[in-house]
């Protein structure tokens, strides 16, 4: 079969993969419970009073981004490097939510963190389609969460740092002009 307009180049096919997007991780949100800010990413502590501990303590971080214009696909993932300072066999436990807030949907994923891990990169999200994330100018809104003592969360008393958080998404890598 030949391409329907004479004298036109058939126009290539737009190449696409998981792309960061940058600087987002910077900017302070929101969060709850007692975590905190710093300079150097956010912090999800472990349990700071016993007698509320008891009760369940409830930390959570969360961070808006736009989805950017090059977007070509409902695909989402997020890395990040984190370092909790427990000792032993104890595991930190992170539920890591990203929502469109235009479609309402969102996808999750529970991972442990393992005692004396510093600075390691981690899959928080693995590659999942979210509806929304491929649509340019959409809002995702990531959320952290934890529940120090809950489940297999047990470094009940270690902090468990996240330093910085990429979230990929489907972009296209090879953008060009239509030539006429």
């Amino acid at each position: 079969s030949s391409w329907g307009i004479p004298g036109q180049k058939r126009p290539s096919r737009t190449t696409s993969t998981e792309l960061s997007i940058d600087g987002f991780d910077t900017v302070p949100e929101s969060g709850s419970g007692n975590a905190v800010l710093t300079a150097d990413g956010f912090t999800l502590p472990g349990i700071a009073d016993a007698e509320t501990g008891a009760n369940g303590e409830f930390h959570t971080h969360t961070m808006k981004v736009r989805v950017p214009q090059d977007a070509v696909g409902d695909l989402v993932e997020i890395e990040a490097q984190v370092s909790l300072g427990a000792a032993g066999s104890t595991l930190g436990r992170v539920t890591t939510t990203v929502k469109c807030i235009e479609t309402d949907k969102s996808v999750s994923q529970i991972t442990s963190i393992s005692a004396d891990t510093s600075r390691t990169l981690k899959n928080l999200l693995s590659l999942t389609p979210l509806s929304g994330a491929g649509t340019a100018g959409n809002t995702l809104e990531i959320t952290f969460e934890r529940t120090p003592g809950d489940g297999t969360d047990t470094a009940i008393y270690a902090a468990l740092h996240v330093h910085s958080v990429a979230l990929k998404t489907r972009r296209a890598t090879n953008a060009h002009r239509s030539s006429t």
